[in-house]
């Protein structure tokens, strides 16, 4: 069985997050994108983490996932580490020539 590889072109997006998918994708192919275990996306999926859809020709069958490349995108913008904004300095207050103690 030969095994499908992502299509190479990249999917353009307005939020700066580069998907290297086109068209919908199975959860391995997924998986091997983020190097995870496929049972990590099938978990994901389940918890409603991120969404696939299923597209069995029967629902009371195996599911046969697919995800779209708008849910991976929104999905890599929710888990995406971003800078905590920088404490400003707290700038003392004139004193009064009492002692502060506390």
């Amino acid at each position: 069985m030969q095994e499908r590889k992502p299509s190479s072109d990249v999917t353009p997006s307005t939020s700066g997050v580069v998907i290297p998918f086109t068209k919908p994708i199975t959860p391995p192919a997924f998986a091997e994108f983020l190097g995870v275990n496929v049972g990590k996306v099938l978990d994901w999926i389940h918890s409603g983490t991120f969404i696939a859809h299923n597209v069995a020709a029967e629902t009371t069958t195996r599911p046969r996932w697919r995800i779209m490349p708008s849910s991976i995108e929104a999905f890599l913008l929710a888990r995406a580490s971003v800078q905590p904004p920088k404490q400003q300095k707290r700038k003392k207050s004139a004193s009064s020539g009492a002692k502060e103690f506390f």
